[in-house]
C-alpha cells in the first residue's frame, strides 16, 4: 500500500512537473527592458516636472507674512505644497529601477535548452544574465 502511494505521488509530481505551460506575456528580452526602462524614465520625469509644478504653485498661496485683521488659512497651499513634494520624491525610486533595468539590457543573453515535450525532444530559449570580469 506505501508502495503504491508513493508511486502514485511520483507519477502525479512527475507529471505536473512536465506538463506546466510556460506561458509568457511579455518575453524577456533585451529590447524590453529597453522599453521599460525608457517607460519607467518618462514617468520619473512627469511626477518630478509635475510635482516641481504643484509645489511652486502650493508656495505661492502660502502667506507668511500673515494678516493683522483676518485670520489667515494657509491649508490649501501647504496641501499642494506636501503633495508637490511628495510627487517629486516619489520619482527617485523610477529613476532607480530605471538605470537598473537599462543596465539589465546590457548584460541580458538568450541561450537555449533540450525540453521533453509529448511530441518529443525541442529546443527552447531562456534568459541568461551574463557577468563579465576584467582585469
Amino acid at each position: 500500500m506505501k508502495k503504491m502511494i508513493l508511486a502514485v505521488f511520483f507519477a502525479h509530481t512527475t507529471d505536473a512537473c512536465l506538463s506546466q505551460t510556460a506561458i509568457n506575456t511579455r518575453p524577456v528580452t533585451k529590447t524590453g527592458y529597453l522599453q521599460k526602462s525608457k517607460n519607467q524614465k518618462i514617468a520619473a520625469w512627469a511626477l518630478l516636472g509635475g510635482g516641481a509644478v504643484v509645489s511652486v504653485i502650493g508656495l505661492t498661496q502660502v502667506n507668511v507674512a500673515g494678516s493683522d485683521n483676518a485670520p489667515v488659512n494657509n491649508t490649501p497651499g501647504l496641501i499642494l505644497l506636501v503633495s508637490g513634494l511628495t510627487a517629486s520624491l516619489t520619482s527617485i525610486p523610477f529613476f532607480i529601477s530605471s538605470q537598473k533595468n537599462k543596465a539589465m539590457s546590457l548584460q541580458l543573453e538568450t541561450q537555449s535548452f533540450l525540453r521533453l515535450k509529448s511530441s518529443g525532444l525541442n529546443t527552447a530559449l531562456y534568459p541568461a544574465v551574463s557577468l563579465k570580469v576584467t582585469f
